[in-house]
């Protein structure tokens, strides 16, 4: 495998994709978490990375102007994108300046500046990471069993042997380990080097990646390795109605903690 952008010469990309359309949560990125829509809030946390240019991608000029009514930059990127990480990779190929691209959900209003930076952090300390993504600690049983939450198994070093949305991996002599300590919640926040990111969306799409429904599964299928940065703290996306009053609770308790 040839090792592309080593080094973090060029400047640093957190771009969020937003798509209008959502299945299960109609306009989606404009949803109101205690008054701010939810992209918004995915920005302004971005927007705290050291160094970072800040990058809202959306197919809708409602959102776009959403988004600049707060003052952040939002591009229309449209095209058939199989997912946010292809439509990043458009713009990233037209925007040679960066060499570290991260695509941040646009559902994940609860990552903090600090979960990016270690992310940062890493491919600035090791070369050969082209690669990676975010996990935290279980920690509940449920979320083992849940297949809306995707599970990942990592080797002693740290890189993604396997995703998956079914419990794994399967605790088959119970005496011996406890899922806590093998398996852990997959963050869905990817990391690239720039010659890397373009190199994956050029990877024909694979079997895993269709039944997992898990687009990272490309890169494991096609023998790239994926860094798992493992970070402690409370994460939840935001897919449904449900979750939005999940997360205003959570946003409200954290309000009052620093308050």
């Amino acid at each position: 495998m040839v090792i592309l952008h080593l080094t973090m010469a060029g400047k640093l990309l957190m771009a969020i994709p937003a798509r209008i359309g959502s299945t299960r949560l109609p306009r989606k990125p404009l949803v109101k978490l205690k008054g701010i829509p939810l992209v918004v809030r995915v920005a302004k946390n971005c927007l705290a990375v050291k160094g970072a240019d800040v990058v809202v991608l959306t197919d809708s000029n409602e959102v776009k102007h959403a988004v600049e009514e707060y003052g952040i930059q939002c591009e229309i990127v449209k095209g058939d994108f199989r997912s946010g990480t292809e439509r990043v990779a458009h713009f990233a190929a037209a925007s040679p300046e960066y060499s570290v691209i991260f695509n941040v959900q646009g559902d994940e209003p609860l990552i903090k500046a600090s979960v990016l930076e270690r992310g940062v952090e890493e491919f600035k300390k090791y070369s050969n990471i082209e690669y990676l993504t975010f996990a935290t600690p279980l920690n509940d049983v449920a979320f083992y069993h849940d297949p809306n939450t995707v599970k990942v198994v990592t080797d002693k070093n740290g890189f993604a042997l396997y995703f998956s949305r079914a419990p794994v991996p399967c605790v088959f002599k119970k005496e011996t380990a406890s899922i806590n300590t093998l398996a852990l919640k997959h963050i869905g926040i990817y990391g690239f080097r720039r010659g890397a990111l373009l190199e994956y969306v050029k990877m024909a799409p694979c079997v895993l990646e269709e039944i997992e429904n898990l687009e990272q599964l490309r890169l494991l299928e096609h023998g790239r390795k994926i860094k798992v940065v493992t970070v402690e703290g409370v994460f939840h996306s935001v897919d449904t109605p449900e979750d939005v009053k999940v997360v205003e609770a959570l946003l409200e308790r954290e309000e009052t903690d620093e308050g």
